[in-house]
Parts: C-alpha cells; structure tokens; sequence
C-alpha cells in the first residue's frame, strides 16, 4: 500500500512539473501512440514517448525506470486535454492543498488561489471554472 503511495506521488510531481514548465503545449505527435517532448535540462533535445493500446505510457529518457517522469506526464495531460476538453491547471496534493500549474512550487488554498498569494488568479466565471481541473 506505501508503494501505492510513492507512485502516486512521484505522478503528482512530475504532473505538476510538466505543467510548471508549460510542457504539456510543446508535445509533438509523431504518429498514432508515438510522441516527442522536449528535454526539460537538454536544449535541442528530444524524448521519444509512447502509448500502447493498453494505455501505458513508456519514455526513452534516463528517468523511464522510475513511476513517473516529466515526459510522461507531459503527454497524459496533454491527451487527456485534448480528448475531454478540460484544462489541466494544477495538481491536488494528499493534504488537499493545490499545487499550481503555472509555477512549480507555488501552493493556493482553493482551486482559484488566495488573493495575494504568489499564483493566485482572479476569480473566473463558473462557466470558464468547470472546464479547468486540477488532477486528484
């Protein structure tokens, strides 16, 4: 069950930093279940992420041994963007606090931030809102 635990945490993290870095915009489809996302430390240098039909996501970088990685991730959002028409903006911790998309590290209380707070935003419409998501 601890094990459990640590993947989805390591998921959360590497959701929350691919959205910190804007990665999920710059993925580029190659063909049906083949993508390229860019290295997060390497300028110039791409990954090669798939997606078999069972839906299990496999990365070339030097972090495909671990339960996530920032490609990876990258790409889930991105797919799942594109096939649920919702935007993936941050990232629910296990204490329920939010982890913000839009910088990595920042936190907010609620889905829309504390006025004040480094990240915070200004309240949207409920329309714009229930089309916004923050992964669980």
């Amino acid at each position: 069950m601890a094990a459990d635990a640590a993947v989805r945490q390591a998921e959360r993290r590497a959701v929350a930093k691919a959205l910190g870095l804007g990665l999920p915009a710059r993925v580029e489809r190659v063909r049906f279940g083949e993508y390229r996302v860019p290295s997060t430390s390497r300028a110039g240098r791409v990954y090669r992420v798939t997606v078999d039909g069972a839906g299990a996501y496999t990365c070339e970088c030097a972090s495909a041994h671990r339960p996530a990685c920032v490609h990876r991730a990258a790409l889930f959002v991105r797919r799942l963007e594109a096939n649920s028409g919702v935007r993936v903006t941050g990232v629910e911790t296990e204490d329920g606090r939010r982890r913000l998309g839009n910088a990595p590290g920042d936190q907010a209380t609620g889905a829309e931030g504390v006025a004040g707070e480094r990240g915070a935003r200004p309240p949207r419409s409920p329309r714009s809102f229930r089309r916004e998501v923050a992964l669980v």
